[in-house]
């Protein structure tokens, strides 16, 4: 707790405490993020036996066929492994629901307190969004915590959340209900498949450290183009991996994630399309899938993510 300025300790490290403005951080509804990142590590190592297992099973980079299950972070992934990292994806496996409680907390610990104030700026939507009358897309929504704020924030837009796992949008449908939402709706769909009838229907589509966990990161945003009006916008809020799929970023979450990987993405999800996502990846998938136009932008206030700004 002292490395994570949460409490100060004197020189001698005899004697602690506590400032007043970090009460919050161990009382409050939202600890901080630190603390939950510990309470991951139990559901992560459960996972350790299956992780050697596949491990041995695993030549020449290819996985088994068997039991393909899908999931995604929210950050959390439902994101929402999240990071969720998480936040939290394509959809978080339901064999893994004892984690939304958790996953949902980390992102409000981590994005919450700048969603609205520093995030949204940068989408260059503001406008728009206050007047109304937009449609509003959430690809691998998890538990609902990013759409609902967004859906507060601008009650004359309508927004849809989607998800792989009937757990994560259950839980949605009950965070909406607690914030009083009535422009907000979710559905169990995949990110990979949407409906045909959702062809260039959505003003705005976002994702949230949710395409990287897809099994298949370059179908999901070849939907999410289709799906995207022809002068509409995708944002896509990702982990920041800059150079090749070695290099797991320069923060200490980034190299968290990258770890706790190898217990989630092979053992669940199998999809180890993760670990060869890079920043110039996911810039190229976005050109194919027919974005001209793609701008990254840095999140300081974010320091494992980076988002991209997408149009045709």
């Amino acid at each position: 707790m002292v490395s994570g300025k949460i409490i100060e300790r004197n020189a001698e490290g005899d004697k602690f405490w506590i400032a007043e403005e970090n009460l919050a951080s161990l009382t409050g509804n939202e600890p901080a993020a630190g603390l939950v990142y510990n309470r991951l590590l139990p559901m992560f190592s459960q996972h350790y036996k299956q992780a050697i297992k596949m491990a041995k099973e695993t030549t020449d980079e290819k996985m088994p066929e068997e039991k393909h299950i899908e999931q995604s972070h929210g950050h959390e992934h439902g994101h929402q492994h999240g990071h969720g990292h998480g936040h939290h994806h394509g959809g978080h496996g339901d064999n893994h629901a004892e984690a939304y409680p958790l996953m949902e907390l980390l992102s409000k610990t981590t994005y919450k307190k700048h969603l609205i104030p520093d995030f949204l700026p940068l989408l260059g939507l503001r406008e728009k969004l206050e007047n109304g009358g937009m449609e509003v897309l959430d690809v691998g929504c998890g538990t609902g915590f990013h759409i609902c704020e967004f859906a507060r924030e601008f009650p004359k837009c309508s927004f849809t959340g989607i998800d792989i796992s009937e757990n994560a949008i259950k839980r949605a449908n009950e965070v909406a209900k607690e914030m009083n939402l009535n422009n907000v709706k979710f559905e169990v769909i995949s990110g990979e498949k949407m409906p045909d009838e959702w062809t260039k229907k959505y003003n705005w589509v976002f994702s949230w450290n949710s395409i990287h966990d897809h099994k298949h990161p370059k179908v999901a945003i070849n939907e999410i183009s289709r799906v995207v009006a022809a002068d509409g916008r995708y944002t896509m809020l990702e982990i920041n991996k800059p150079g090749n799929p070695n290099d797991y970023g320069t923060s200490p979450m980034s190299t968290f994630w990258a770890v706790a990987g190898i217990f989630t993405v092979l053992t669940v999800r199998r999809a180890p399309e993760v670990f060869k996502w890079t920043n110039a990846a996911a810039i190229e998938m976005l050109k194919e899938s027919g974005f001209s136009n793609v701008q990254t932008v840095k999140t300081p206030f974010f320091d494992f993510n980076v988002l991209f700004v997408c149009t045709k």
